[in-house]
């Protein structure tokens, strides 16, 4: 081997030396950019998991929120319907003790017939729209009204009734009669407070 052949030998090996360093750089490039890549993409999708996870938490909030509403309104619906049953039962029950308390003779009925008044309760009903009969006027801010739950139609011209405020409570006898319209007149012909 002679001088020449060595030197180009050591050039060969030079050019495959500075061949392979170039190739290692180029790598290392490469493999930094898809590092730098990497770290990119993995804080994105950190991002996006503390983001949904935030969603998450909302939702659970919100679904917390919507079965507590639920549940308030199920709640107010059975307390509506208790009210709206007891108010029915009182209801029932004071038309039972209207229709209970005291019943008109048959000739009595008949009469108040022959003046379109078909039952207790019209005679009442009409009461109840004079309250300008009221002998008495309320106080502390009150307004006097006639007890339905109280009235008794007595007979065929009399009628008793309690009256008050809320402050004040009283009883009338009145009479009724029925004028040529039959329209019903009352008159107070007594009255006296508790």
């Amino acid at each position: 081997m002679t001088f020449s052949d060595f030197i180009q030998k050591i050039k060969n090996t030079n050019r495959l030396i500075f061949s392979l360093v170039f190739v290692m750089i180029i790598i290392c490039f490469i493999l930094i950019f898809q590092y730098t890549n990497l770290k990119t993409l993995e804080t994105t999708v950190s991002n996006q998991a503390q983001t949904i996870n935030l969603k998450a938490e909302e939702i659970n909030r919100l679904k917390q929120e919507k079965e507590a509403l639920k549940a308030d309104l199920v709640n107010a619906a059975v307390l509506y319907d208790q009210t709206i049953q007891e108010k029915d039962q009182q209801i029932k029950t004071q038309l039972e003790q209207l229709s209970n308390s005291y019943v008109l003779p048959e000739y009595v009925m008949q009469n108040l017939a022959t003046h379109k008044i078909e039952s207790v309760q019209a005679i009442i009903k009409d009461l109840t729209s004079h309250k300008e009969l009221i002998p008495e006027k309320g106080v502390l801010g009150g307004t006097m009204y006639w007890v339905t739950e109280s009235t008794v139609i007595l007979n065929d011209h009399y009628a008793f009734s309690c009256y008050e405020d809320g402050h004040i409570l009283g009883y009338a006898l009145l009479e009724y009669k029925f004028d040529q319209n039959e329209q019903i007149i009352w008159t107070v012909k007594t009255f006296f407070n508790n």
